[in-house]
């Protein structure tokens, strides 16, 4: 058996549907940066704890890491542009004009289906990836449907009500 090259990785891979979210945090200089992830998920309720996964070697990445402290903001599906915006390759910069400040002074996409302030916990080298495992120290959630990434591209939700299912049982 051989290994998965990138482009069948990434192919395969790619069919496991996600939510979008933005990454974002104060650098160094108090430039607010940011980026759009997909790969988001829950480690503990107890305390509230996530895993985030960041490209290494950008300014968002080293923010996290400087600041010690972030903030996911989980876009909707009128947020496509935003987060196409977001995820352009060397696209990454000074967000400021995108962004409002929360009152802890983090910040976030205003208008989102919610956000998660949150302050590291570690970090664990993902190889081109460093794995963010971040507390969360606060939160809000607003309604809405979700952005979502299948296959490549950005999709939206429907309710499996709404949807008619397979004839697999004959």
């Amino acid at each position: 058996m051989t290994g998965l090259g990138k482009d069948e990785f990434r192919a395969l891979i790619g069919r496991f549907a996600t939510g979008v979210v933005v990454v974002t945090a104060n650098d160094e200089a108090g430039a607010r940066q940011g980026m759009t992830v997909n790969s988001l998920t829950s480690v503990s309720l107890e305390p509230p704890t996530l895993l985030v996964c960041l490209t290494r070697e950008t300014r968002t990445a080293a923010a996290v890491e400087r600041s010690g402290k972030f903030a996911v903001s989980i876009l909707g599906h009128v947020h496509k542009e935003l987060s196409t915006e977001f995820a352009r390759p060397g696209g990454e910069r000074d967000a400021s004009g995108y962004l409002a400040t929360t009152a802890s002074g983090l910040p976030v996409v205003p208008r989102t289906l919610g956000h998660l302030e949150c302050e590291v916990e570690r970090l664990v080298d993902g190889n081109d990836h460093v794995i963010v495992i971040g507390r969360v120290l606060a939160g809000e959630q607003a309604p809405g449907d979700p952005l979502i990434f299948f296959g490549g591209r950005y999709a939206r939700h429907i309710a499996y009500e709404d949807y008619p299912a397979p004839d697999w049982w004959g």
